[in-house]
């Protein structure tokens, strides 16, 4: 995949920045770019890097990149002296979200052409910032910037799931109602009937054998017990219809991924409260998951550039 482009001789273009590693266009041919993105050097400058803001630009050349946790901010000088070695005119970059889309970097003064510029493609990114997207279109030496807003999205199912997929728990548990239902209705009419009262136990006993009632016995059980059964099952399946994400996120955490045994039956409750020392786990070992502070050493290039010992 390239990590740049020169396009028309005229403008270099990365998805981060500049590097203070980075003199010609032939420093970039000779990255090794067959592996991981390391956390510093030259090809982690250019997928990471970001201009200063315009205050500190002209004061400059880079500076250490707080807010990526790796790589630098880079200023004018570095540009200038990368746009004169190189005879280009611009260096276009994306990686930060723009209201407008896209962003001119004049920091060689307003009537100047900007030395570097942020493109951003994506419209209200991550569906929050509400931003435009943008592009540049470059035709016959010509530069268009054609900027766009988003569009509605399009509905689609959690996972990529298909209706039929979707709807079966419904289904499912709309079946298990109207069991429970039809049940608890036969069970009420056999309660109901002469024979099983106890008002008539005398004449029960009078006109039945003794193993008809260790049979109605049995068949009382019988249908308690699918009473019970289905109740269970329709508890399961509206936990899993309105806890849906939580599951998910649940089976994820686990090495088998798979639910503990009988935390459906528990309903909501259940799985909220795995929930909560799930999340309370992973807040007390959050310092175990940032990347060891050895592996996030600059380079000793950069750290020339930045002036650190």
């Amino acid at each position: 995949m390239p990590i740049a482009a020169d396009v028309h001789g005229d403008y270099l273009c990365m998805h981060g920045g500049i590097s203070p590693e980075l003199h010609r266009t032939s420093d970039i041919d000779n990255v090794d770019r067959f592996k991981e993105p390391p956390l510093k050097g030259f090809l982690c400058d250019l997928l990471w890097s970001d201009p200063m803001d315009d205050r500190d630009a002209r004061k400059m050349r880079f500076s250490p990149n707080p807010q990526r946790e790796c790589s630098v901010k880079f200023g004018l000088d570095p540009v200038k002296d990368i746009l004169r070695t190189n005879n280009f005119i611009s260096i276009i970059r994306a990686h930060q979200v723009q209201v407008d889309g896209y962003k001119m970097h004049r920091w060689g003064g307003h009537a100047a052409f900007p030395s570097v510029i942020t493109v951003f493609s994506a419209p209200n990114y991550c569906g929050e910032y509400n931003n435009k997207g943008a592009v540049i279109l470059i035709e016959n030496d010509k530069m268009n910037i054609k900027q766009y807003k988003d569009v509605q999205h399009p509905f689609h199912l959690p996972q990529g799931m298909d209706l039929f997929k979707w709807s079966v728990p419904f289904l499912i548990e709309k079946i298990g109602d109207m069991m429970e239902h039809l049940i608890k209705k036969s069970r009420a009419n056999e309660i109901a009937s002469p024979d099983s009262t106890g008002e008539n136990v005398k004449e029960i006993l009078r006109d039945q054998a003794h193993e008809q009632q260790v049979e109605k016995k049995r068949r009382r059980e019988v249908l308690k017990q699918k009473i019970l059964f289905v109740g269970r099952m329709s508890r399961m399946l509206k936990t899993i219809r309105n806890n849906a994400n939580e599951i998910r996120e649940i089976k994820a955490s686990r090495p088998d991924h798979k639910l503990p045994a009988g935390i459906l039956v528990g309903g909501s409750e259940q799985l909220h409260e795995l929930m909560a020392k799930f999340h309370r786990a992973r807040i007390a070992d959050s310092q175990n998951e940032s990347m060891p502070k050895n592996s996030r050493r600059l380079s000793l290039r950069t750290k020339q550039a930045l002036g650190i010992q």
